[in-house]
């Protein structure tokens, strides 16, 4: 399946989710939501969203991150973001976002750090 907001690579059983758009608000929200939400249901046990490109996520685009963080957390698998820039990283920080998510630097440092927690 070809995707416009998003680009997954399967990593054993860890999923990786690059975000492609530098803005993700208004049509675009939405279309990540369309193209996210979905994953979630498959065989994975943890997540791990790249924010390398984005520079700016409004409320909808959040609300689609806590979302997949509570259906995950139920089955007791992990959802982890990196890459955050420092504009993201601030909107995460006053929302209290990084109590809810772990935040890396890296793919790699967030691949590490799940593969110790197992």
């Amino acid at each position: 399946m070809a995707y416009q907001t998003i680009d997954i690579t399967k990593r054993g059983d860890i999923l990786i989710v690059r975000l492609l758009k530098e803005s993700i608000y208004l049509t675009i929200a939405e279309k990540f939501r369309e193209e996210f939400v979905p994953l979630l249901d498959q065989e994975i046990q943890h997540i791990i969203l790249n924010f390398e490109k984005v520079n700016v996520m409004n409320s909808s685009g959040l609300g689609v991150l806590i979302m997949a963080r509570d259906k995950l957390d139920k089955k007791k698998h992990i959802i982890a973001v990196c890459g955050i820039r420092s504009v993201m990283k601030d909107i995460f920080l006053r929302m209290r976002l990084d109590l809810l998510f772990n935040l890396y630097e890296s793919e790699d440092e967030a691949i590490a750090d799940i593969e110790r927690s197992k």
